[in-house]
């Protein structure tokens, strides 16, 4: 079976939402009816987002995507990590190479955002339907970390955008908190999320610690915040890097101090006008290996729930070996910009 390169070209498109998408709702009702009449173009089907909490994400996929037999597309609307969740299973080894070659369609909506600012043109923010339309499929590798704790099995976590380590892990989990998610300005007011977001991520911020890692050269390493960006937006447009791509490699940005944050945000800003550089590059031959001294939080696209231990989630725990580099599969996503 060929390759798709173009919408026109799959027999489908499976269009994940979240219910509780604030944002992501409207959008999705205006998508549906965008599409209900589209004539010469493959049907989009609209499917209620799995919980990652309750449901196993790898089997909910397979389901749909495993045994089709067809050349599917799966879009994602809303938040809750739903992209994270489906590259896992793209990812998976087990999964057929031929469903690994999946292309994404991200509309926008909570975490899908990110994605959709680097492969959106921004005369299409309001219309993302169009990037399926008359976009293109192009290719990109996700960051990779494999994590070896010393009593139980090997976790790998593959991050689009961004991947971090320290602070964006504990203010991820302040802006997935359930009371967080369903406060009355969020649910009520015109972009609420804006307004109550940052608060939660500051508190979130403001509850991390140095940490300390030992690095490949048997030297102590201290940080508040280990970080690898793999495109030039994230976090909602706080993290703006300009100078790195989608296409790669990504970059790695390691804050020592809380006070350090604004200089390395700044740095990242202005780094095309500037000699300033942030970080070490990772490509398909450099990885970056540290054994952590302590239990350490880590987050993935802003979902905080990725490192499991009898499948609850735990920080990584001490002595763990954890390995970050280039995901071993690439991925395929709808995009109407050049140079990604």
């Amino acid at each position: 079976m060929s390759r798709p390169e173009s919408f026109r070209e799959l027999d489908a498109v499976y269009a994940f939402y979240n219910p509780e998408s604030t944002r992501g709702m409207p959008l999705k009702s205006r998508l549906e009816e965008e599409f209900s009449d589209k004539i010469g173009y493959p049907p989009v089907v609209f499917i209620e987002s799995p919980d990652p909490s309750i449901e196993d994400t790898d089997d909910f996929y397979h389901e749909i995507f495993g045994d089709s037999g067809k050349r599917l597309g799966a879009g994602f609307i809303g938040g809750d990590g739903s992209p994270y969740f489906f590259v896992r299973y793209l990812q998976n080894p087990n999964t057929n190479v031929t469903v690994s070659e999946t292309p994404l369609w991200v509309p926008g909506g909570g975490s899908s955002d990110n994605l959709t600012h680097i492969v959106t043109a921004k005369k299409d923010h309001v219309t993302p339907e169009n990037v399926l339309l008359n976009g293109a499929i192009e290719q990109f590798y996700p960051v990779k970390a494999t994590i070896s704790p010393p009593e139980s099995k090997k976790e790998e976590i593959n991050a689009l955008t961004i991947l971090g380590f320290g602070s964006t892990a504990l203010s991820a989990g302040e802006l997935n908190h359930p009371d967080h998610r369903d406060s009355w300005t969020r649910r009520n007011v015109p972009y609420g999320d804006y307004i109550v977001d940052p608060f939660a991520a500051v508190r979130g911020m403001m509850k991390s610690r140095i940490f300390g890692v030992e690095d490949a050269e048997g030297r102590l390493q201290e940080y508040y915040e280990l970080m690898f960006i793999n495109g030039p937006y994230a976090a909602r447009g706080v993290l703006q890097a300009p100078e790195i791509k989608l296409s790669g490699p990504a970059r790695e940005i390691d804050i020592r101090r809380f006070a350090h944050i604004f200089h390395k945000l700044i740095g990242l800003r202005l780094e095309p006008y500037t000699p300033l550089r942030v970080g070490h590059n990772l490509d398909h031959e450099k990885q970056l290996w540290f054994r952590t001294l302590e239990p350490l939080f880590v987050q993935a696209d802003g979902e905080h729930e990725v490192f499991k231990i009898d499948n609850i989630t735990e920080p990584i725990p001490a002595d763990s070996e954890v390995t970050v580099g280039r995901a071993d599969r690439s991925v395929r996503i709808f995009a109407n910009v050049p140079n990604l």
